[in-house]
Protein backbone atom coordinates (compact mmCIF):
# COMPACT_ATOMS: atom_id res chain seq x y z
CA UNK A 1 0.00 0.00 0.00
CA UNK A 2 2.92 2.51 1.21
CA UNK A 3 4.58 1.35 -1.81
CA UNK A 4 1.84 2.28 -4.40
CA UNK A 5 1.69 5.22 -2.91
CA UNK A 6 4.94 6.12 -3.46
CA UNK A 7 4.85 5.42 -7.15
CA UNK A 8 2.18 7.87 -7.41
CA UNK A 9 3.69 10.52 -5.92
CA UNK A 10 6.66 10.09 -7.84
CA UNK A 11 4.16 9.73 -10.89
CA UNK A 12 2.29 12.73 -9.83
CA UNK A 13 5.78 14.87 -9.66
CA UNK A 14 7.21 13.42 -13.13
CA UNK A 15 3.67 14.13 -14.70
CA UNK A 16 3.98 17.99 -13.20
CA UNK A 17 7.66 18.58 -14.43
CA UNK A 18 6.23 17.16 -18.25
CA UNK A 19 3.14 19.78 -17.55
CA UNK A 20 6.44 22.41 -17.20
CA UNK A 21 8.53 21.34 -20.41
CA UNK A 22 4.89 21.16 -22.61
CA UNK A 23 3.99 24.60 -21.29
CA UNK A 24 7.91 26.03 -22.22
CA UNK A 25 7.74 24.33 -25.33
CA UNK A 26 4.26 25.60 -26.57
CA UNK A 27 5.30 29.30 -25.29
CA UNK A 28 8.59 28.40 -27.28
CA UNK A 29 6.82 27.23 -30.19
CA UNK A 30 3.97 30.72 -29.92
CA UNK A 31 7.32 32.79 -29.99
CA UNK A 32 8.95 31.02 -33.48
CA UNK A 33 5.06 31.16 -34.99
CA UNK A 34 4.91 35.58 -34.01
CA UNK A 35 8.74 35.40 -35.08
CA UNK A 36 8.44 33.80 -38.53
CA UNK A 37 4.76 35.82 -39.17
CA UNK A 38 6.43 39.35 -37.97
CA UNK A 39 9.42 38.14 -40.88
CA UNK A 40 6.78 37.04 -43.46
CA UNK A 41 5.01 40.60 -42.82
CA UNK A 42 8.22 42.76 -42.88
CA UNK A 43 9.22 40.93 -46.74
CA UNK A 44 5.34 41.37 -47.69
CA UNK A 45 5.70 44.96 -46.74
CA UNK A 46 9.37 45.46 -48.24
CA UNK A 47 7.94 43.72 -51.72
CA UNK A 48 4.38 45.91 -52.18
CA UNK A 49 6.94 48.90 -51.54
CA UNK A 50 9.31 48.08 -53.95
CA UNK A 51 6.31 47.30 -56.60
CA UNK A 52 5.01 51.07 -55.84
Amino acid sequence: MLEQYAGTRVFQRGLAKYKVINAMLMIISVIILLAAGIVAAVELCSVLYSWL
